[in-house]
């Protein structure tokens, strides 16, 4: 079975990509920095973890600025999740602009405090994922095959059964967002592909689908990372649930339809940048 988009693709490519809304949309926060082209190299998990710590860091201090993959690339095993996360906390990551030249006793470093995965559960992950999201953009893990690499403008919502059973590969990617279009619900995502890929860069993948853990299994293993630790009852680090409040979404720890996004008018609609 091919790819099988939510919409027919004339619908689609008469969208324009300003009036397609999200119910959450970390750009609208200008959390991201350019989208990049991993190429042949497999450093996807290194694009997304490096995307990830940059939307953190412009949450937490108002500041964006594009941090070092290869860095990263240089140092952590290609795949390690984990080994990434852990890297940014003891080591920090350098600069874009300054890496491999910042290497002496004065560079200027961004580190984490943690990082968190979501241990999900089938039938429920995907609510699971979309109450992270809400909080910030999360990493997750997909499975992918030719028509997801294919994948662009126009095409949609990106919907197939044949990924998951014809020997896909894993690919990781940002959740940056959901929302929903004709009915139909979606992940936004942010992918290493170049801007060629999707909508300059970044892709609808279909939402609420199946019992287990979403299209191309995307809830099944989701992590962020942390700007700061707190201490849940079993001892995991996490997010302090108890701070939500407006306050915390005014300073992007948690979004909110409410905020005022500089540039745009109270009343402008601001989820729209797919």
């Amino acid at each position: 079975v091919g790819r099988t988009l939510c919409t027919t693709c004339e619908e689609f490519e008469d969208i324009d990509v300003e009036t397609l809304n999200a119910d959450v949309d970390w750009r609208a926060f200008y959390t991201m920095t350019d989208i990049d082209h991993q190429g042949q190299c497999p450093s996807c998990v290194a694009h997304s973890v490096i995307s990830a710590v940059e939307a953190i860091k412009r949450l937490e201090t108002g500041i964006l600025e594009k941090l070092s993959v290869q860095e990263l690339l240089d140092h952590v095993e290609m795949g390690d999740t984990e080994g990434a996360y852990k890297y940014i906390m003891e080591r920090g990551v350098s600069l874009q602009k300054d890496y491999p030249l910042s290497q002496g006793t004065n560079a200027v470093k961004t580190f984490i405090a943690g990082y968190k995965y979501i241990h999900t559960v089938a039938g429920i992950a995907e609510k699971m994922l979309k109450s992270a999201v809400y909080r910030q953009p999360v990493v997750v893990v997909i499975i992918v095959g030719d028509e997801f690499e294919n994948y662009k403008a126009g095409d949609g919502i990106f919907q197939t059964e044949s990924d998951l059973h014809s020997g896909g590969g894993l690919h990781s990617v940002l959740v940056i967002g959901f929302g929903k279009l004709h009915g139909k619900k979606y992940w936004i995502i942010r992918n290493s592909y170049g801007t060629e890929w999707g909508y300059e860069g970044y892709g609808l993948i279909l939402r609420d689908f199946g019992p287990f853990y979403g299209m191309c299994n995307i809830a099944e293993e989701p992590s962020y990372p942390l700007w700061e630790v707190e201490e849940d009852n079993d001892g995991l680090t996490s997010v302090d649930s108890d701070t939500v409040s407006e306050a915390a979404a005014v300073s992007g720890r948690v979004f909110s339809s409410s905020v005022v996004v500089p540039g745009f008018s109270k009343d402008a609609d601001i989820f729209c940048y797919i």
